[in-house]
């Protein structure tokens, strides 16, 4: 979080990366990164076309390692994600 904090240029790198990893698994159509700075947290969301890409990514990421944390990877409600964009 506190890397990303005030840092577009990596927020617009770990969103490009993400994408290109997450695209093995399919189309993505949108990669966000939102930071929670209550919670000091950044989360990443990635819109696939399909649901069934989506479920290949969450096998594919969770739990993986990424920056000395260990990923999380779990379907979010379509409407709370679009409310953040």
């Amino acid at each position: 979080f506190e890397r990303l904090q005030g840092n577009p240029n990596l927020i617009a790198e770990l969103e490009e990366e993400m994408a290109e990893e997450c695209g093995k698994c399919g189309l993505v159509q949108r990669v966000r990164v939102h930071l929670n700075p209550a919670l000091l947290t950044a989360k990443v969301f990635v819109q696939f076309q399909t649901h069934e890409q989506a479920l290949q990514a969450i096998t594919l990421m969770h739990q993986r390692w990424f920056d000395g944390r260990q990923i999380v990877a779990e379907l979010y409600d379509e409407q709370a994600f679009l409310s953040l964009l």
